[in-house]
């Protein structure tokens, strides 16, 4: 739990879900309501009710020298008295209303209470569901009981909270840098990132592979957290192999902090061993009682040194606890979070209690934040095909498909009267394409018939609802967001809401926390990141060089290959593979080849002599290599004393993200300027960049692939004593623009 901004006040919302927790994990725990809906639903309700009603009353009231404070969503005089009504947002009113939950009866009791001491008369109480499509549900609601006995108990907790935040502020404000001595350059990153907390500002900081930055970031972003300048810290990366570099630095400053709350988070799909997924909340174990063992699972977890995944698991396992839900609920008690960037940016999937309430409270660091703008660009867009609507819909149970039919029906066609009206036959958009309104409002229903669906019956295994549930709310979502920054477009009978630009969304989240930090060993040219991610000129910027010997590295440029794509034959090929054959031969060393597609990749492999002991073992990145396997993939690497050779691609789980030190790695060879392919997508960023007078060419194609390129090169040197060499092979590595922005 969170302690209060003021310490001498209490929030009615918070002390009903921190004390009305019980009994069975459901499956509505894990709802899909999103505020803004039950904001119109709420409004909804509360229009036309006559002069005796009185919408959103604020009501106050003391307790043992706190102010607990609330919102009634309704205040009714009636001829018997006065009437508190709440209401609650759902897709079952009738089920909800048979089994209220009890945090929702305990927010009621709470404000009846309230109003009890403060005019000496208890109200009548009324807690009602309701749903998009106006269905209402009662629940029965006796007079409240133990109140005080409730509040007292969380008093008890809010102190104990207070009390660790104070003991941990103490010790992060005498934390120490974990070694005795600083690399060039660490000084200089603590120092910005300090004054960036320090002032709730905004930085970008590129600090190369090897120096450390991932320390450099940590220790004056805790330190600030013990000086009150934040109350959670959010470690966000946008690759999954980066959350291993954060849990080793937190190992590194754990002494120093015992009992430092640094949860990691994982994605629900990877967690759940025991039922699968769809999860199975009304026979799952695991749920049955769920909130009658979570106290004793979250006091076993604060005793643990460091709340890694590992960690968390285990405790959950021990006290037959829901690894997912668990893991949510740590969060609230976390001081820091470690978790994909989506965690913080992605409005479907960020965690509301932290960036939805107070996010002033909160502090961002963005490792790896070259991919900010991708990433967060595919958060924004959204895809519906029709084909696999219509799939989905054969596959789903006979019993629901009669109900859903005409709902999902009603979505394909207004998809088919959308794209007639606003995208070309080629699939470009139309100059005056309009957002496809008609297509949300569609999904809306459908996804209201959907739930109902899932409440009636719950998911089995290989249901198609859960699936389908997700891609519309997740169109819904997308329609929802500023217009302005998406575009439509069709590919093979799919409609795409593309958000060609996501730096206003990125530039407004960031603009409400109380300070964020991005950093990455391949920001530049800053001015163009700036763009990207919509950050105006008052983020401070700082640009650090390599602290290592630039003699310990070696920069060549092959120019007697052209490989752009109006060059590359058979010839090319041939002529590439003979070169690559004879660097490998000449000079044994551990080599990653990386190509810019697994195309170019094949031809060049094909024609690659035997492995043999002159040249030594040449292997091929798979395709679908994830991040958590390419360090076994390399292991070879570390393991044998004779040099071999890996073939892989540019922006793929080898490109960065991977440690191999000293003589684990010495040579890297990049063919090509690594062009991103030619697609839709890109040609409608292209598009937009021109259009703002910029160079779209170069922010669309160009700087995505020199980012990917400056990655690559990254894998050579990773400390002091590390030597080797870089080869880039291609005539447009002689131009000008490449050897100004790969000179670093």
């Amino acid at each position: 739990m969170t302690c209060p901004k003021s310490p001498q006040t209490l929030s009615v919302t918070d002390v009903a879900r921190q004390m009305g927790q019980a009994g069975d994990l459901k499956r509505k725990d894990f709802g899909t309501l999103r505020g803004v809906e039950g904001i119109r639903m709420h409004q909804q309700m509360q229009k036309d009710r006559g002069e005796s009603f009185r919408a959103e009353v604020a009501i106050q009231t003391s307790f043992q020298g706190y102010v607990l404070q609330g919102r009634i969503d309704g205040v009714e005089e009636t001829d018997s008295g006065i009437r508190l009504e709440e209401y609650k947002t759902t897709r079952d009113p009738k089920g909800d209303a048979a089994d209220p939950d009890p945090r929702h009866v305990l927010q009621l009791f709470l404000y009846g209470w309230m109003w009890e001491q403060n005019h000496g008369v208890p109200p009548e109480l009324r807690l009602t569901y309701l749903s998009p499509n106006g269905e209402t549900a009662e629940a029965e609601v006796s007079k409240g009981g133990a109140v005080e006995e409730l509040l007292k108990g969380y008093v008890l907790i809010l102190k104990e909270q207070q009390a660790w935040v104070a003991k941990r502020n103490r010790a992060l404000q005498n934390l120490r840098f974990p070694y005795h001595t600083l690399r060039a350059g660490q000084e200089a990153l603590m120092a910005s990132v300090e004054e960036a907390f320090a002032q709730n500002g905004r930085l970008i900081a590129e600090a190369p592979t090897g120096i450390g930055k991932t320390l450099a970031v940590l220790v004056p972003a805790l330190k600030a957290m013990g000086d009150g300048r934040v109350e959670t810290l959010v470690v966000a990366t946008c690759r999954n192999a980066g959350k291993n570099t954060i849990e080793d630095a937190f190992r590194q400053v754990v002494e120093q902090l015992p009992g430092l709350r640094a949860l990691t988070l994982q994605a629900r799909e990877r967690i759940c061993n025991r039922t699968g997924t769809p999860c199975q909340c009304d026979t799952c174990p695991l749920a049955k009682g769920f909130y009658d063992r979570l106290p004793e699972g979250l006091a076993a977890l604060k005793q643990e040194q460091l709340w890694d995944t590992n960690t968390w698991k285990r405790v959950a396992e021990e006290h037959d606890l829901c690894p997912f839900a668990f893991c949510m609920a740590a969060a609230r008690e976390a001081d820091v979070i470690v978790g994909d960037i989506n965690y913080a940016l992605d409005p479907s999937a960020r965690l509301e209690f932290l960036f939805g309430k107070e996010p002033q409270d909160v502090g961002l660091i963005i490792d790896e934040a070259h991919h900010l703008p991708d990433r967060t660009r595919g958060m924004l867009s959204a895809c519906l095909h029709p084909k696999k609507i219509r799939h989905a819909l054969r596959e789903i149970p006979a019993a629901h498909r009669a109900l859903l039919q005409p709902d999902l029906n009603r979505v394909i066609r207004k998809i088919t009267e959308y794209c007639k009206a606003n995208v070309e036959t080629n699939g470009w958009p139309k100059e005056d394409a309009e957002k496809p309104t008609a297509v949300s409002s569609a999904c809306t229903r459908a996804l209201e018939t959907l739930e109902l669906s899932l409440a009636e019956s719950p998911p089995q295994p290989n249901d198609p609802r859960p699936g389908l549930f997700q891609e519309l709310m997740a169109f819904r979502s997308a329609t929802q967001l500023d217009a302005a920054a998406h575009v439509p477009y069709t590919e093979e009978g799919a409609l795409h809401w593309f958000c060609r630009d996501p730096a206003e969304w990125i530039r407004n989240s960031l603009d409400t926390l109380g300070a964020s930090v991005l950093f990455s060993a391949t920001l530049t040219p800053l001015r163009s990141f700036k763009r990207l991610t919509g950050l105006g000129p008052e983020t401070r910027e700082v640009v650090l060089d390599s602290p290592f010997d630039p003699r310990h590295l070696s920069v060549q440029i092959d120019d007697s290959i052209s490989l752009a794509y109006k060059d590359r034959t058979p010839e090319t090929f041939f002529r590439l593979s003979e070169g690559i054959t004879s660097l490998l031969s000449e000079h044994r060393k551990n080599t990653i080849v990386f190509f810019p597609s697994y195309s170019l990749m094949n031809e060049v492999a094909s024609r690659m002599p035997p492995a043999d002991l002159v040249m030594g073992p040449v292997r091929m990145q798979p395709r679908g290599l994830q991040e958590e396997e390419a360090r076994e993939f390399l292991q070879p690497f570390f393991e044998s004393d004779h040099a071999g050779a890996v073939f892989a691609v540019l922006g793929g789980a080898l490109n960065e993200g991977i440690d191999l030190p000293g003589s684990a790695l010495t040579r890297v060879i990049v063919v090509s300027i690594g062009l991103s392919a030619l697609c839709m997508e890109r040609e409608l960023l292209r598009e937009g960049f021109v259009r703002s007078g910029e160079d779209g060419f170069f922010m669309a194609y160009a700087l995505p692939g020199l980012i990917r390129i400056r990655q690559a090169m990254g894998r050579v040197i990773r400390g002091p004593e590390d030597v080797g060499e870089i080869i880039l092979m291609d005539q447009r590595f002689s131009r000008p623009q490449y050897e100004m922005l790969l000179e670093k």
